[in-house]
């Protein structure tokens, strides 16, 4: 999905990738979601949800993201 597909979705969305060592990391968020987040795109893509968001909701968001990429279910 490319960072214009991800603009033309009517709600804060986001894109996940693993790293190179398996990391959920953003590769992607669209403008509603850094409006929604208050966080700068810069600061975002490349990170985990555990760096993004500090504390208990980046733990919990970073462990549904694992689970995610180890499952295969959203």
């Amino acid at each position: 999905m490319t960072p214009e597909l991800l603009e033309t979705i009517g709600q804060p969305a986001f894109l996940l990738e693993p790293d190179q060592d398996g990391l959920p990391i953003y590769t992607g968020v669209n403008e509603a979601w850094v409006n929604g987040v208050k966080r700068p795109r810069h600061l975002t893509v490349g990170e985990t949800a555990k760096t993004v968001f500090p504390g208990r909701f980046g733990k919990v968001a970073f462990e549904h993201h694992i689970s995610c990429l180890q499952h295969g279910v959203p």
